[in-house]
């Protein structure tokens, strides 16, 4: 009986085991075909490939390939990313006259394309690479061959030197649109990689292979290479650059996104998002008509796109998809108004008709005879008149008013109706004398405070403390303090410190120079330094509240960020977002993993809301900090050889503690 129960278990158990293997296809052949919501999986579980709809909305089935086994769909690869089918039931996927066929009923929708095929069968590979095969296992096609917006590793871009066209990454149109978008990239004749416009305007380019630093020359990021293996293959009929991870645990993806930027991207699985390791162009208004036609650029602002006042977006729509390539148009038909927008401070767009030697009177009048000029310039440094006369405005970008990259002001024609109205005028003049208004409230407040200040200045030189300033006080007074320098808390270069209290309950850190070479002046600045510095070892029970890792549960725990401003501030006006971003960018600057750290150039960029930033994971190296509630105990260190054998002993407790911040105070001390 238990031997037939045992038989019975294991041939249940095999059948079932075999049942699970068969279900994961990595393979359409004769014998089987992809419809509905079938899907092929790769035989490592690396990818995965079926029909999907992209975005929320949209209604159109594509055949793509995404990442298998991570929680947020990833598409890398499109088939028929510009013939979408509408029912993906009635479609299929299969091997017909040697070639690899999507089928929506009996209409032909994509096809592998070869002329003469003896192709048998197809199969997802584990790197991503959909590969059709003949009888003997031949590669007669291959998807790595024909990219579509991502750049997975192993995949090459190439130049063919005899025909002299190259492979291209193309982006998508919008988020729910995977058919071929503005933006290109490819490799050209000089072993460059450029960017591109529409297909023919370059607004980047990575600069040439240097094969002695083996980088790109205008890539210098490339020199941080201990995450990718960069290789670069030249002869005489092709070239072509291609990349690889060192760490083939670690998910990453090279692509070319909606934004015209070309992005390698990290997947950080703790918090279950893609990391931004490297973008190209770094500024968004780099990106060459990114905001359509009249469509003005802002880096400062979100989105990054706004139509200048009398116009609209061409598709409200399409900008709800990030796709603003459409640009804006007017509200009002241009009726050979005689009013002028005036748009201070921008980037002037291209294609404009130059006349030389005018000045800005003479340009008004040029442009007002002639009722096909929508927009004239005036450029002071060169005298010069631009014009645009029924052309599309491109590149039109907001700077900063400090910005000197060829800025000017740009004079827009309107329909009298689209003009900013009298009353928009009348209240600026009352947001003018408002702000008069203000600006003379806080020069009073400020004289006050001048006034004040200069009140504590001479408390303070007759021995009185004041809180940010210089403070004299006699030898004796500090002997008081100190109880005659008897506890001591560490020493500098220049002498030791001691711990003591006034008359006030202030505890204070009080350092004795036991040599003076500097000089006066850097004896005082150090002073006024010490005097602005909160002694670590002062205070409460030797407890002090960690901040990083108060910082870092925060902002994982979605606690509120108010919480972690100074106290001291009292509720005073706050961006809240500009806050939020300065705490992600210093918790994700102390990740653990090197390749999680963002670079200087990122750093700066988030902070300026150039770039947008995840949420950063809890980093583990101060995880065992919240664990001991966010406390760190620092060890003093002893003037008496007894003590200091006994603050050997509490170090050497501490260092084995793994509180990293713990460790590290008591070797400084």
């Amino acid at each position: 009986m238990v031997s037939f129960f045992f038989t019975f278990s294991s041939f249940f158990f095999f059948f079932s085991l075999s049942i699970h293997v068969s279900s994961a296809v990595d393979t359409i052949s004769a014998n089987f075909t992809l419809s509905g919501d079938q899907t092929l999986v790769s035989s490592g579980g690396t990818f995965e490939m079926g029909f999907f709809a992209p975005g929320r909305t949209s209604s159109n089935f594509y055949i793509g390939m995404w990442y298998h086994q991570l929680s947020q769909q990833t598409v890398v690869w499109v088939a028929n990313r510009d013939k979408p089918v509408s029912d993906k039931n009635n479609s299929v996927l299969k091997i017909s006259n040697g070639n690899l066929v999507l089928l929506e009923g009996e209409t032909l929708v994509w096809s592998t394309g070869l002329t003469s095929s003896s192709a048998h069968k197809a199969v997802l590979l584990d790197d991503g690479n959909l590969v059709l095969r003949d009888d003997s296992g031949s590669a007669l096609w291959q998807s790595f061959d024909h990219p579509g917006d991502t750049w997975l590793p192993g995949v090459k871009i190439r130049f063919n030197k005899r025909t002299k066209k190259s492979q291209r990454l193309t982006s998508w149109k919008n988020v729910e649109d995977p058919s071929p978008g503005l933006f290109s990239l490819e490799l050209d004749e000089s072993t460059a990689y450029k960017i591109l416009w529409n297909g023919s305007t370059q607004y980047w380019t990575s600069g040439a292979w240097n094969p002695q630093s083996r980088i790109f020359d205008l890539v210098p990021e490339m020199r941080l290479n201990y995450i990718y293996n960069f290789s670069f293959f030249s002869d005489a009929t092709e070239s072509y650059f291609t990349y690889t991870v060192y760490n083939h645990a670690n998910v990453s993806r090279l692509t070319l996104d909606l934004s015209g930027q070309i992005k390698q991207l990290s997947w950080l699985d703790n918090i279950k998002l893609w990391n931004l390791f490297w973008s190209q162009p770094r500024q968004q208004c780099k990106v060459y008509a990114y905001c359509g036609s009249y469509g003005i650029c802002n880096d400062k602002s979100q989105p990054f796109c706004q139509c200048p006042h009398g116009f609209r977006p061409k598709s409200e729509r399409d900008w709800a998809l990030q796709d603003y390539s459409g640009g804006c148009v007017r509200k009002t038909e241009l009726r050979c108004s005689n009013q002028f927008l005036p748009l201070p401070n921008v980037k002037l767009p291209d294609k404009s008709e130059v006349l030389e030697r005018k000045n800005l009177t003479s340009c008004l009048s040029d442009c007002l005879r002639n009722c096909s000029c929508e927009a004239y310039a005036h450029v002071e440094s060169s005298d010069r008149c631009l014009m645009w006369s029924y052309k599309d405005v491109l590149n039109l970008q907001q700077l900063e008013e400090d910005n000197s990259e060829g800025n000017s002001t740009f004079y827009l024609r309107l329909d009298a109706s689209d003009m900013p109205s009298s009353s928009s005028s009348s209240g600026k003049s009352n947001k003018a004398m408002i702000v008069g208004a203000v600006v003379g409230v806080i020069a009073l407040v400020l004289l006050v405070v001048i006034l004040i200040l200069r009140y504590r200045g001479r408390q303070v030189m007759r021995g009185e403390k004041s809180d940010g300033t210089l403070g004299v006080f006699s030898y004796r007074e500090l002997q008081n303090a100190t109880k005659n320098f008897s506890e001591k808390l560490g020493g500098g270069g220049f002498g030791s410190v001691f711990k003591g209290g006034l008359q006030d309950s202030s505890d204070i850190a009080v350092k004795r120079l036991e040599g003076i070479s500097q000089g006066e002046k850097q004896f005082r600045t150090e002073v006024v330094t010490i005097g602005t510095i909160q002694h670590m070892n002062l205070s409460e029970n030797e407890r002090v509240r960690f901040f990083p890792s108060l910082a870092a549960t925060v902002l994982t725990k979605d606690g509120d960020i108010r919480s972690l401003l100074d106290p001291r501030l009292e509720g005073e006006q706050m961006d809240i977002e500009e806050l939020t971003r300065a705490c992600k960018v210093a918790c994700w600057c102390i990740q653990d993993e090197e390749s999680h750290r963002p670079a200087m150039s990122q750093v700066v960029q988030i902070l300026e809301g150039v770039l947008e930033v995840n949420k950063p994971p809890f980093p583990r190296s101060i995880q065992a900090l919240v664990e001991n509630d966010g406390s760190v105990v620092f060890f003093t260190e002893s003037s008496s050889s007894s003590s200091h054998n006994s603050s050997q002993k509490q170090s050497h407790s501490s260092s084995s503690s793994n509180s990293p911040s713990s460790k590290k105070t008591t070797e400084n001390m």
